[in-house]
């Protein structure tokens, strides 16, 4: 692996960021390593934003660490990504854009991140570098509230917005006539843990 990509890890993003402990700056350090080391495959290291807009959430959440993050960004090998992929990744982001909670610029950042993360094959808060779902959970009702709500059920995260694109395409995502009897339903609810989502 190319010495400028490795660079971009976790722990290193954070040694750069100004607060450590922030949320956000964890979820965008989480998902930017996710990408490094190819877990997820998202349009590009900077989910999908611009470089205006990738170059401004960098200064927010790690000063000095542009020039590696460039130099790992142009080492990354070259991905075919498939339309459908990037239609699915357009899709998330526009259902996650559209039920914001506010128009602050880093809530469209986080937008960016969470659908980034959706590329991946792991769950949804492991894919942002969250430690847990409770965590992935406040920051969608922080951010994203009118998701948070429709979630009444908890189901997990990434299956949840999966179905909003389902209903939104008017796709019947199971035969079963409601959640509690179909044969997925473990693997959309953490039926474990109903406190977590």
């Amino acid at each position: 692996m190319n010495a400028s990509i490795q660079a971009v890890s976790f722990d290193w993003l954070l040694a750069h960021g100004g607060n450590s402990a922030d949320g956000l700056a964890q979820v965008f350090a989480g998902v930017m390593h996710a990408v490094c080391i190819g877990e997820i495959h998202p349009p590009n290291l900077a989910m999908g934003l611009s470089p205006d807009s990738f170059a401004a959430l960098l200064d927010r959440y790690f000063p000095g660490a542009s020039w590696e993050i460039g130099a790992a960004s142009n080492a990354l090998p070259a991905v075919d990504y498939p339309s459908f992929r990037m239609g699915e990744f357009d899709d998330l982001l526009a259902l996650l854009l559209e039920n914001r909670s506010d128009d602050a610029e880093h809530t469209v950042w986080l937008a960016h991140a969470v659908a980034s993360a959706c590329m991946g094959s792991r769950h949804l808060y492991s894919d942002m570098g969250l430690p847990d779902r409770q965590r992935l959970s406040a920051l969608m009702e922080r951010y994203f509230t009118a998701l948070f709500l429709k979630n009444a059920g908890k189901m997990r995260w990434k299956k949840f917005l999966y179905r909003q694109l389902c209903e939104r395409a008017e796709i019947k995502a199971c035969p079963a006539p409601s959640c509690g009897v179909c044969t997925e339903y473990q693997n959309c609810f953490d039926t474990a843990d109903r406190s977590s989502s």
